[in-house]
């Protein structure tokens, strides 16, 4: 047997093989009891994120069913075996727990009465800590209607020249991007992509015929959102896209360059999340024809 740090045990678990690994402290965050086994030991299956002071990952835990996981709990795992799996298409770390037994709730080890980013700070020093804090604005309901997806569609939202603000309840998804984030202009009013000159070396924006010695980075990417009428894509830049994925683009490129993986973690961890989205539609032209863009404006977990 050996014993190994959870960001260790993370990284040697990308290969093809099982481990057997003793003393292991782990966060288990957002769990979701997936079934229970059919034999003697009564065994339960969880799917959530799991963490300690090294890593944030998603896990499978298998255990004995009378420890309880339906809350934020920190585990203490004496002795299991772990392998690489895969749930619903995504990567996770499989965790059958031979020997484990439950610290506490969250609440009660951080002393704090409300799990949040900023107990989690606390708690899990890095990658968390070395990465911008991102505050998180509410979405305030100043009169702007709720509409929800069979409306946006039915009362033909976004087809007139005049920009309209809603609210929508919903869960994500899906996300799409061919790379989520994007150099771009370092004018404030411009947001243009820019590219990087090989001579110079300096970054030109064709839209303001400018070179800028580094860019700024912004998000692009869509998401797909549903409710209990149905589903549409959304569209996610600037602001947005750092309130949903939780950090500044200039660190989600500096992921997307040194850890990829890490990057991954943070995007697949917005997945089946609850938010509350002020969106904006309205019509854009595109060549000669126009249609519909609705854009995300804010965004604000409803995962309590």
């Amino acid at each position: 047997m050996v014993r190994l740090s959870f960001g260790e045990l993370e990284r040697l678990s990308k290969v093809e093989t099982i481990l057997e690994v003793t003393s292991l402290i782990l966060l288990v965050i957002y769990p979701v009891k997936l079934g229970d086994g059919q034999d003697a030991n009564k065994l339960s299956l969880y799917h959530c994120l799991v963490a300690d002071n090294d890593t944030m990952t998603w896990a499978l835990i298998t255990m004995v069913a009378d420890r309880d996981l339906s809350k934020f709990r920190v585990l203490k795992i004496n002795r299991c075996f772990v392998s690489k799996t895969f749930h619903e298409k995504s990567p996770a770390i499989n965790i059958i727990a031979l020997d484990a037994e439950i610290l506490g709730a969250m609440s009660e080890v951080i002393r704090e009465p409300v799990w949040t980013l900023e107990a989690l700070n606390k708690v899990i020093p890095e990658p968390v800590n070395t990465l911008r804090k991102v505050v998180i604005e509410p979405v305030e309901n100043t009169g702007l209607p709720f509409k929800t997806v069979e409306k946006i569609s039915s009362e033909c939202i976004g087809t007139t020249k005049v920009d309209e603000f809603f609210l929508l309840k919903c869960t994500v998804i899906g996300i799409h991007f061919d790379s989520i984030v994007y150099p771009a202009c370092q004018d404030g009013k411009c947001s243009y992509r820019v590219t990087k000159d090989p001579v110079l070396g300096k970054w030109f924006c064709n839209k303001c015929k400018r070179l800028w010695p580094t860019p700024l980075y912004f998000f692009k990417f869509s998401i797909d959102v549903s409710d209990d009428t149905g589903s549409i894509r959304l569209k996610c830049l600037h602001k947005a896209g750092k309130l949903l994925i939780g950090m500044a683009a200039i660190d989600a490129y500096k992921l997307q360059r040194n850890d990829q993986t890490g990057l991954d973690w943070r995007i697949s961890a917005v997945k089946n999340k609850k938010f509350l989205l002020k969106c904006k539609a309205k019509l854009k032209k595109v060549g000669d024809e126009k249609c519909k863009l609705i854009s995300v404006v804010l965004a604000s977990s409803r995962d309590k």
